[in-house]
C-alpha cells in the first residue's frame, strides 16, 4: 500500500450466525419458533411443542438423528452450525382389558387403542350359553348380544362379560331341506337292500299344508329279491354333549300303521347289529312310537305332523364325543290301514299303501338339552314376578320351541305359549317358595325318585313322601292322567285320582295313590316304577 501519511486503522469483528430450521414431522402438533431462526454463534435456542387433542410428543430429532423422547421443551446449546429440529407427536394409546366370566370366552383380552378410536370385543358363549350382560368400567353397557364395541376412546377401560345357562338349546337340527347336510349327518342302511332303485331311507317331498314341496326323511321297509323284510334304519349325528338327559324331539308322519317306529339313544355312529358284542356298550332304547288312531296328528290319513318328545336319560353311553340317535322302522303286524277310507278327497298328498310307499316321514329332527333352574324365572333373578310375567305374555301365541320352551308354565307343556302358561305364572307369583327344579317332566322321562320338595316345603326327614304307585298296573303302557275324583272327601276335598287311557282314547279305570295331596308329580324310574 502507498503509504504517505498518518493512518488509523480499525477493524470490526462480530460473532457468526447460524439457521436453525425447526419444523413437525408428521402431525399432531406445533412447534415455536417454527421455521428458520438466525442465532449467533454458542448462542441458545429454545423450543416448546404444543401437542394436539389425543396427541404427545413422540421424540425430538437435530439433524435427523433423535435426541429427545418425549417432552414438551427442548433447547439447542452453544450453536455453532446450522442445524434442523424436528419434533414428531403420536396419538394417546389407551390399554382396554377384557375378562370373560364363567361360561365363554372373550377376545381380545387386552389391546391398545389410539385416543378417540374403537375396538370391537367379541364373546364366544360355550354349548348350551348366551351371552348375559357386558360391563364397562364395572358398569352394566349392554344386554346380551356377542359383540361389544367401545367407542370413542379417551381413556384405558376394562371390560367384562358374563354368560348364562341357557334353559334349552338344541344339539343340531335335520329340517331335510339341505341334501347335503343331510348326506354328511345321517347315515342309513340303504346299502343293506340288494335292490338300489327302492332305498329304505329317503328324502322326499311331503306334499302337505301350505308348502307341498317341503322335504321329509321317509323310511321305508321293504322285501328283498330273497323275500325278507329289512328295517330302514337311520342314524342322526348331533353334537357331543356331556349332559345326563336329553329331550329329543322330531315331528312324524305315519302313512301305514303296520309299522312301530324304535328310538335309541347311541355313543356310536356305526349302525350296529343287535347281535354285535358292543350293542348295550353303545346303544339304549329309549322309545317305541306307534301310529296314533285316526284323525289324530300323526296317524295315517290325517294330514298333520304329529310331535315326539320324550326326555331320556342317557346312562351309561358316553356322548362327549357325539351324540348318536337312530330311528328303526319294525314290522307290528296285521294289514296297513287304507287311506282312501279316510281321505277319499285329498289331492296334492304323496301318500299311500302300494308297494314303495314311505311308512313314516321324519321331520325337524333335534337332540335339546334341557336345563332346569327356578322354574317360571324367565329372567333368571331367582324370583318369579313382574318382570317373568311381561316376557310370558309377550310370548303369547307363539311355539314354545328352542329358548321359548322355558316360558312354558307348569301346568302346560303342549309346546305352545297360551293363557295355562299364564295361569302357571300366576300361581307360581303367589307361592312363597322359588319352586325349585319345578320343570314338568313327562311320565315316561326316566328319572329315579323326583319329588317337589322345595315347593311342598319338604325337607330330608320327608323323603320318604316319594313313593311307588304300587296299586298301578304293571304292564301300564297307555296314557296315565293325574286328576281329581268328581266327589269330595269328609273333609270337603277332592281327592287325587290317577286315570289310565288306552290307545284307542277309551279310559281303563281310575287308582288313588298312596298320597292323598295335592299337585303331585308322575315320573317313571329306572326300575320302571312310576314314583309321585
Amino acid at each position: 500500500m502507498d503509504i504517505q501519511a498518518a493512518h488509523t486503522v480499525e477493524v470490526t469483528f462480530r460473532l457468526l450466525e447460524y439457521t436453525i430450521t425447526s419444523l413437525v414431522a408428521g402431525s399432531g402438533g406445533s412447534i415455536s419458533p417454527a421455521g428458520g431462526t438466525t442465532v449467533i454463534h454458542g448462542d441458545s435456542l429454545a423450543f416448546t411443542a404444543t401437542a394436539g387433542d389425543g396427541h404427545e410428543v413422540r421424540v425430538w430429532s437435530l439433524d435427523g438423528a433423535v435426541i429427545q423422547n418425549g417432552g414438551t421443551s427442548f433447547t439447542l446449546s452453544d450453536i455453532q452450525a446450522d442445524h434442523t429440529v424436528e419434533v414428531a407427536f403420536r396419538q394417546f394409546q389407551y390399554t382396554i382389558t377384557a375378562t370373560p366370566g364363567p361360561g365363554g370366552l372373550v377376545t381380545p383380552v387386552s389391546i391398545d387403542v389410539h385416543y378417540g378410536g374403537n375396538h370391537t370385543f367379541t364373546a364366544a358363549p360355550n354349548l348350551g350359553y348366551k351371552v348375559d350382560t357386558w360391563f364397562l368400567d364395572g358398569s352394566v353397557a349392554k344386554t346380551g348380544g356377542v359383540t361389544f364395541e367401545v367407542s370413542p376412546v379417551y381413556t384405558e377401560h376394562t371390560i367384562h362379560v358374563t354368560f348364562r345357562q341357557m334353559l334349552s338349546y338344541s344339539l343340531g337340527m335335520y329340517e331335510f331341506e339341505d341334501e347335503q347336510e343331510t348326506e354328511a349327518g345321517v347315515i342309513n342302511n340303504n346299502s343293506d337292500l340288494d335292490l338300489p332303485d327302492e332305498p329304505l331311507v329317503l328324502i322326499e317331498p311331503v306334499g302337505l299344508g301350505l308348502d307341498p314341496d317341503n322335504m321329509a326323511m321317509g323310511l321305508h321297509n321293504r322285501t328283498d329279491s330273497g323275500g325278507q323284510t329289512v328295517n330302514a334304519r337311520a342314524k342322526g349325528m348331533f353334537i357331543g354333549t356331556g349332559a345326563d338327559e336329553v329331550l329329543i324331539r322330531f315331528k312324524y308322519l305315519f302313512t301305514t300303521s303296520d309299522k312301530v317306529l324304535v328310538i335309541y339313544l347311541s355313543s356310536s355312529p356305526e349302525l350296529l347289529a343287535k347281535d354285535d358284542p358292543l350293542w348295550e356298550q353303545h346303544y339304549r332304547k329309549v322309545a317305541e312310537l306307534m301310529p296314533p288312531p285316526f284323525p289324530r296328528p300323526g296317524s295315517p290319513g290325517s294330514g298333520r305332523f304329529g310331535v315326539f318328545q320324550k326326555i331320556v336319560w342317557t346312562g351309561h353311553l358316553d356322548c362327549s364325543e357325539g351324540l348318536y340317535i337312530e330311528l328303526e322302522l319294525i314290522e307290528l303286524g296285521g294289514n296297513a290301514i287304507s287311506l282312501s277310507s279316510f281321505m277319499p278327497s285329498v289331492t296334492n298328498r304323496r301318500v299311500s299303501t302300494g308297494a314303495g310307499s314311505s311308512s313314516v316321514y321324519v321331520d325337524d329332527w333335534s337332540p335339546v338339552i334341557q336345563c332346569y333352574g327356578i322354574c317360571l324365572d324367565i329372567n333368571w333373578d331367582n324370583f318369579v314376578d313382574e318382570a317373568d310375567f311381561l316376557m310370558v305374555i309377550g310370548g303369547s301365541g307363539c311355539s314354545a320351541t328352542g329358548e321359548m320352551a322355558c316360558l312354558e308354565g307348569a301346568f302346560s307343556t303342549d309346546g305352545y305359549m297360551d293363557s295355562y302358561d299364564v295361569a302357571s305364572w300366576d300361581w307360581a307369583m303367589n307361592s312363597d317358595q322359588r319352586l325349585l327344579n319345578y320343570c314338568g317332566l313327562p311320565l315316561t322321562g326316566g328319572s329315579g325318585g323326583i319329588s317337589l320338595m322345595s315347593a311342598l316345603g319338604l325337607g330330608p326327614a320327608n323323603v320318604g313322601a316319594r313313593m311307588a304307585l304300587a296299586n298301578v298296573p304293571n304292564d301300564l303302557s297307555d296314557m296315565l292322567i293325574a286328576g281329581k275324583k268328581g266327589s269330595a272327601d269328609a273333609a270337603g276335598k277332592l281327592k287325587d285320582s290317577l286315570y289310565v287311557f288306552d290307545s284307542t282314547g277309551e279310559c281303563g279305570g281310575s287308582f288313588e295313590p298312596a298320597s292323598n295331596r295335592g299337585n303331585i308329580r308322575l315320573v317313571r324310574g329306572p326300575d320302571g316304577q312310576i314314583y309321585t
